[in-house]
Parts: C-alpha cells; sequence; structure tokens
C-alpha cells in the first residue's frame, strides 16, 4: 500500500486477492506478524479477462464463457438472415477471440469443439439447409475466410485457435527474450506441440479423401489426393530453411518421420522444443539466451533465424500466413473433392469465388453502399444468394424443397436442382432477371464514370458502326444522345402517356434489327474531343459448361495448366466474344484497350483483368476506397440478381 501511496495511484482494495495455491499456508498471519489483507483464492480468478489457476478452474471458466456466448444463438432464427449473419461473426464469434489467444488448447478444446458444434446448427438455420447432406459442405465452408468463398466464421476448435494461440506464444517468447533471458528455454518447454490443421483434418479433408478414394475405385477418372503443394498453388512462407510446421504434421515439408534425432539443434546439442517449429520460429542460436551479453546483442541475435515482429527487419509474426496458406489449401482440395464426386459446376462456382472482395454483400441492406435496387428486400432472396455461396441447391424451405430428383425444367432441359444448382444463371426462361442483372451494373458504372470524370461526356447506349453506309461520328453519336434526352424529358412531362412495356422478345429484335443495319449500340460512352472510349458490358456464369474450355488462340496461365480441376473461362469468351463482335463494327479499335473496353464480371461478383485495369486508369491509380466500393456494389447487384433469378426458377420448377 504504501507503494501505491508514494506513486500516487489509487488501489481498488475490493478487488484485491492472494492467488495461491492449495498447499500453501497463506492461512496463518504472515512472517512479520500482519494479518492477511485479502481474501486467499486457492482455486483460480480471471486477471484482466485471463482465467489464471488450476487446470479444472481454467477450463470450467472457458466452458463458462462459451455456454453464455451460445445461449443467444437460438435467438437468431427469429432475426433477418443477414442481421444472424452479421450478429454471429462480429458479436457472438468475436466474444471467444480472447480466450483462444490467452489460453492453451488443452484447456479450451472442449468447450470450443461445443461451441463449433452450435455455430454450424446456427449457419444451417439461417441458411435453411437441414437436410444431412448438405450439413458436410456448410460446415466446410463456414470456417473459410470471405475471400475463399467461405462465411468468416472461425473455428476456433481447430486452425483459428490454434494459430492464436501460436501468435500469443509469440509475444511471450518475446517478452522473455527482451526481460527474462534465463527463462527462456524452461517457459517454452511447458508448451505443447501444436499440429496445424489437425482438427481440419480430421473433420473434413480424411472424409473428403475417402469419398474421393471411393469415387476413383468407381471408374471416375481422377485422382486429386496424389497433388501435391505446389500443384495446388499454394506459397508457404519460406523465413527459414527449416520446416515451418510441426514434424508430427503431415503438412512439413521436411522429409523427417517426426523423431527427436531429426529435430534442429541448438548450439548447445539439445533439440530444439516442436513448438517452436509448429510456430514458425527457426533455429534461435545460444546467442539469444546467453545473459552475459547486452540486450542489443542478444536482440540481434533474435534475427538470426527467428521470426522477429519487432527487430530491426520488421518481420511480422509467420503464424497469420501459415493461416491462410492452409485454408488455401483447404479451399483447393475442396475444389478436388467436388469435381471427384461429380459435382463439377460446384468446383467451377467454388474456384471462381475465391478473390479479395468476395461475399462482401453478406452484410445485407443497410451502410453507405447496399441501399435501392442493391439491397436485398427479403429474407428469401438473402437466403437464396446465400446458399448459393455455399454450393447448395436453391431449392430451400421458404420456396417448397425441389431437390433429390430431375425434374423437367421450363426451358425444356431435365436437371437435378441438387447437382446443377446454377442453371437458373443460364436457363433461357431467367433472361429478364439477366437483362436487369446486367443494366444495373451498367447503371453502377455509369454513375461512377460520371463522379469520376466530371469534364468528360458519359452517356448510355451511344451508337457503333454504320449507318446508312456512312461511319458513325462522334459527333452522331452526342447528336443522338442529345435527342434521347429531348425525348426523356417530354416523357416526363406527360404523364398520362403510358408506359413503354419491356420484354425479352423486344429487346432481342431491337438487337437483331440494329447488326442487320450495320450498327449497335453499346452500354457507356465516354465522349470528349480527345478521345472516345465505347464500353460494353457482360456478366457471365463460370458454372456453365459453355466455358469448361478456352476460346480459339487463348494462352491458358502457368497456374490453370498446373491445376486444372474447377477451373473455367467465362472471362475469357465473353471479352473474345465481345471483341469479334465490335471487329465487324469498327475493326482494329475493338483491340485497342483506349477505344473499346469488354467490362466482364461473373456471376460471383469478380471483374475482369481489363476491367480492373481501366477501373484504374479512370481513378489514376489514387483513390483504393472509391475502387472497393464500386466492386462491392457491383457484386451486391449480381448476387441480388442471382437469388431473384433462382427464387422464380424454383417457382417455376414447383408450379
Amino acid at each position: 500500500l504504501q507503494i501505491f501511496e508514494d506513486a500516487d495511484l489509487p488501489l481498488n482494495l475490493d478487488k484485491c486477492l492472494h492467488l495461491v495455491h492449495a498447499s500453501s499456508s497463506m492461512g496463518s498471519p504472515l512472517d512479520d506478524g500482519l494479518p492477511l489483507c485479502f481474501p486467499v483464492m486457492t482455486d483460480g480468478e480471471p486477471i484482466l479477462g485471463c482465467p489464471t489457476g488450476t487446470d479444472e478452474y481454467r477450463r470450467a471458466f472457458v466452458m463458462e464463457k462459451v455456454t453464455a456466448a451460445a445461449s443467444s444463438l437460438s435467438a437468431l432464427s427469429h432475426l433477418q438472415p443477414w442481421s444472424a449473419w452479421r450478429l454471429l461473426r462480429t458479436c457472438i464469434c468475436a466474444r471467444l477471440g480472447y480466450l483462444a489467444r490467452v489460453l492453451e488448447p488443452s484447456d479450451t478444446d472442449v468447450a470450443f469443439a461445443l461451441f463449433d458444434q452450435r455455430v454450424d446448427a446456427a449457419v444451417s438455420v439461417i441458411a435453411a439447409a437441414p437436410h444431412p447432406e448438405e450439413q458436410f459442405l456448410l460446415q466446410w465452408l463456414r470456417s473459410l475466410p470471405l475471400e475463399l468463398n467461405g462465411l468468416g466464421l472461425p473455428r476456433f476448435c481447430g486452425l483459428a485457435g490454434d494459430t492464436a494461440c501460436l501468435l500469443s506464444r509469440d509475444r511471450t517468447y518475446d517478452f522473455l527474450e527482451s526481460h527474462l533471458p534465463e527463462l527462456i528455454i524452461a517457459v517454452p518447454r511447458l508448451w505443447t506441440p501444436i499440429t496445424l490443421g489437425a482438427h481440419e483434418d480430421e473433420l473434413f479433408l480424411a472424409p473428403a479423401r475417402q469419398a474421393m478414394a471411393a469415387a476413383s475405385s468407381e471408374g471416375q477418372p481422377f485422382s486429386p489426393l496424389d497433388l501435391d503443394d505446389n500443384a495446388m498453388d499454394i506459397d508457404l512462407p519460406q523465413p527459414t530453411e527449416l520446416p515451418l510446421l510441426s514434424p508430427a504434421d503431415g503438412h512439413a515439408e521436411d522429409d523427417n518421420d517426426g523423431d527427436s534425432d531429426s529435430l534442429p539443434f541448438s548450439d548447445d546439442g539439445q533439440p530444439m522444443p516442436p513448438l517452436l517449429l509448429a510456430s514458425g520460429i527457426g533455429f534461435i542460436g545460444s546467442v539469444a539466451w546467453d545473459t552475459t551479453l547486452t540486450p542489443e546483442t542478444r536482440r540481434q541475435g533474435r534475427t538470426i533465424g527467428r521470426v522477429d515482429p519487432y527487430g530491426p527487419k520488421k518481420q511480422k509474426p509467420f503464424a497469420r500466413p501459415m493461416r491462410h496458406a492452409f485454408c488455401t489449401r483447404m479451399a483447393v482440395e475442396l475444389v478436388h473433392y467436388l469435381a471427384a464426386t461429380g459435382r463439377s459446376a460446384q468446383a467451377r462456382w467454388m474456384r471462381a469465388s475465391c478473390f479479395k472482395g468476395s461475399g462482401r454483400w453478406l452484410q445485407g441492406p443497410g451502410g453507405t453502399h447496399f441501399y435501392g435496387r442493391l439491397a436485398f428486400r427479403n429474407g428469401n432472396e438473402y437466403r437464396a444468394a446465400l446458399r448459393m455461396r455455399l454450393l447448395l441447391s436453391p431449392a430451400s424451405s421458404d420456396v417448397g424443397d425441389a431437390s433429390g430428383a430431375p425434374l423437367l425444367c421450363s426451358c425444356g432441359l431435365r436437371i437435378d436442382p441438387a447437382d446443377s444448382p446454377f442453371h437458373c444463371l443460364d436457363c433461357r426462361d431467367s433472361q429478364w432477371h439477366h437483362i436487369q442483372r446486367h443494366n444495373l451494373v451498367r447503371d453502377l458504372l455509369h454513375k461512377f464514370l460520371r463522379k469520376r470524370l466530371p469534364r468528360d461526356r458519359i452517356e448510355l447506349e451511344p451508337s457503333v458502326g454504320t449507318r446508312n453506309g456512312h461511319p458513325i461520328t462522334l459527333a452522331d453519336t452526342i447528336a443522338d444522345a442529345d435527342a434521347r434526352q429531348v425525348e426523356r424529358r417530354s416523357r416526363r412531362r406527360r404523364r398520362a402517356r403510358a408506359p413503354r412495356p419491356q420484354s425479352v422478345a423486344a429487346f432481342r429484335e431491337e438487337r437483331t434489327r440494329q447488326l442487320r443495319e450495320g450498327h449497335f449500340r453499346a452500354d457507356i460512352g465516354i465522349l470528349s474531343p480527345d478521345r472516345s472510349v465505347t464500353i460494353d458490358v457482360a456478366v457471365s456464369n463460370p458454372a456453365s459448361v459453355s466455358y469448361i474450355r478456352p476460346p480459339a488462340n487463348y494462352t491458358v496461365p502457368a497456374a490453370f495448366a498446373a491445376d486444372p480441376v474447377g477451373r473455367n473461362f467465362a472471362i475469357a469468351h465473353r471479352e473474345f466474344d465481345k471483341r469479334n463482335r465490335y471487329r465487324s463494327l469498327v475493326g482494329a479499335d475493338a483491340d485497342n484497350p483506349r477505344s473499346f473496353v469488354p467490362f466482364v464480371m461473373t456471376a460471383c461478383g469478380e471483374i475482369s483483368h481489363c476491367s480492373a485495369t481501366f477501373l484504374h486508369w479512370v481513378l489514376e491509380n489514387n483513390s483504393p476506397r472509391a475502387f472497393t466500393a464500386l466492386i462491392t456494389q457491383l457484386s451486391a447487384a449480381v448476387a441480388r440478381y442471382n437469388a431473384m433469378a433462382s427464387l422464380a426458377w424454383v417457382r417455376r420448377l414447383i408450379a
């Protein structure tokens, strides 16, 4: 108390206690004869939110927190699905991240496994996926990051919890090395080795391998499990020449068998603890814990081979890159599993949905991006888009279950909704939704260009090609745009005039007439005296069988050739078709990116490299936030109209 008084610091006596071992004699007066000022605890007590005490106390504390967090899961079924997902991701699951960081897996595995099961059940309710055969995909995908077509709900009894513990161990090691170097060997020996991905391998990878082996033995020409890491496009971090994972892990890059004789040795001849290898820490020389050296010299010893978050090299801990690498591996193995079990459409959709920015529409209506036509109008639309992301049949309990048997679609094809969940994106009876989706993407891009290029004239549907045997010039295009503006203004004044009906047949007839006359209406035109850019928008379905093979004279990327399973060439085909069509109208200008831009994106929300290059040119590479906002809105527009087409398709099936 005198120390606090001298430092002029207040001390809350109600929160003070003695935490001692059960065999301690703290119940008696202290050596100086003073009585105990604070209560004595022998089992444990939370300190800064971290349970400190016996093993039984820590496990009971974690179970209590898990029970409290899981108690609110049942209420999610009464909310809109997007609200339920946001609460699940940002509140309920996030509350346990701290415990995963400050406790060892032996203290949390049992409680976290129970919590993961409850979260799986909650996601099943949100996605309306009651069928047992849907649970395996749902549980696999929900733990993947958003950029890998997952739901971003970490599985704490698994990779997320293990890497969180390893990050905490790195911080602890850093503290010991800086302040208590004499404990640098004794403390790490108390840490048990962690095999990254062991839980995921037991839950998903091992059953998937058995199913793939069974499918291969039945005569299907596929053996994806023989693929190595290089064939899966995975770049594991390489800080040292030593293995990054625990020697007991089957994913380690070394060839040892896990015996202690095969482990690297320190300068004093002692084998390095396996946990150091599991956390990505390489060889550490004895200089790191030699107390006769200065702290600066000991700190330099850390940078010899160990990951150093705060040292001169400013390297980051490798736990997060390792987690991302393993999640990438899980996503790729899921693609191979789907392809091996006869679900090639889902494999192509899964592969196409793995990109940065995927799944931003999951947060649902609200905010600065998702409003108006970009907002889901009801839970059925959101749930249909969610099931499409989870590679499930669009049929759900809300619109009637249409899975399980081949049905005759209104387009004349006999399909099984469970095996062809994305047929609605190709069905010719869904053309109205496809046109509305295309027009919304066009309108968003038009609004973006008008805001970012205020000095240029941005017009919708400029004419290109020839008219009456004469090429359409820039002046003709501007005159047509002015005439359309006058016509639109006059229509607004004549309120009594009936609106012109819009139909797919009328749209096709108009396009055919334009091509017959030698001209064509593009989507957007940038019209100015010094430049004229024509933009044509297209949205393609990566799961379509039409895009399995590359277009003619197309150079297949090396990554595609190394791992062709689940690949698609939807963007390449649509760009090839657009350029061919415009080449017949404008000639060589169709191949000039400064004159013609095929703005192509997939039904998953990813835009082509050509489209991204054009947007960066518009933004002059200095506004990444505006670029991200546009991509988010485009993906939301595509997801919503995909869901609307899916719901309309299912209703036609069950009508």
